[in-house]
């Protein structure tokens, strides 16, 4: 539906603009949160349709942020657009990879969309062939060239590539995202971003040696996350940690 002002209008009222954009996401959430319920009452939802929907959506955060200062699909609403187009789209690899090449479409919702794939395709109990290695590395090639486009990027951009480079196992790409989040200045309860670059750098030494630069982080990371006790939200990522490292080509421990 039309707003009752132009949502385009983003130089004479940035601050319209801007309330506008807000407006136009929250409509869509709504939209996209009625899927479940329809599903659920029995209603035919066409996968086509809601792909579609999906699409419009990324085009419009993908013109917007350009103006509102903020990467593509960088918003909360295009993560859920991707995860209900994993539900309810039924995309195929085809459509994934041109998504995986889609401006409009960011890290973050590029992950969402891979991750509800295959939670859904675990939930079925189904192999999905996402997971077939000449797809996988076709998304990291596709995925790998747009990161290397970047520039300067923000740490929450940063972490949305690194969980994707974690899903996908993308090993150069991982140890590139660990070193650029350690650039940052991480605080003692900045506990999130170590163990997501503990997970990378675990990752990483389970194929290779890691670079010079990085070697020391890993022991220093464990150590302070996890001297003793591991609080219980945390355990599953360290089980995954000490996993990983048990397989460690050179041990870093």
């Amino acid at each position: 539906q039309a707003l009752p002002l132009s949502v385009w209008d983003a130089e004479e009222n940035y601050e319209a603009f801007s309330t506008a954009d807000r407006a136009v996401q929250h409509w869509f959430l709504i939209a996209l949160h009625a899927l479940q319920p329809l599903s659920e009452l029995g209603r035919v939802i066409d996968p086509t349709m809601v792909c579609t929907f999906v699409d419009t959506l990324w085009a419009h955060c993908h013109f917007t942020g350009q103006y509102l200062h903020r990467g593509p699909g960088a918003s909360v609403t295009s993560e859920y657009a991707a995860r209900f187009a994993a539900e309810y789209g039924e995309p195929n690899d085809a459509w994934l990879l041109d998504q995986a090449r889609n401006p409009g479409v960011g890290p973050r919702a590029l992950w969402g969309l891979i991750d509800q794939r295959k939670l859904r395709s675990a939930r079925e109990g189904g192999t999905d062939n996402l997971y077939d290695e000449m797809v996988t590395k076709e998304l990291i090639r596709i995925a790998s060239s747009r990161f290397g486009e970047r520039t300067q990027l923000d740490l929450e951009t940063l972490r949305f590539w690194a969980r994707l480079w974690f899903l996908l196992g993308a090993i150069d790409e991982a140890e590139q995202t660990a070193i650029a989040i350690t650039a940052f200045p991480l605080r003692m309860h900045d506990r999130a971003d170590k163990i997501l670059v503990l997970k990378l750098l675990a990752l990483v030494s389970s194929r290779r040696k890691l670079a010079p630069e990085i070697a020391d982080y890993p022991a220093s990371f464990y150590s302070q996350l996890w001297p003793g006790y591991t609080p219980s939200e945390e355990r599953a990522d360290r089980q995954q940690i000490d996993e990983l490292l048990e397989r460690s080509v050179f041990p870093i421990l």
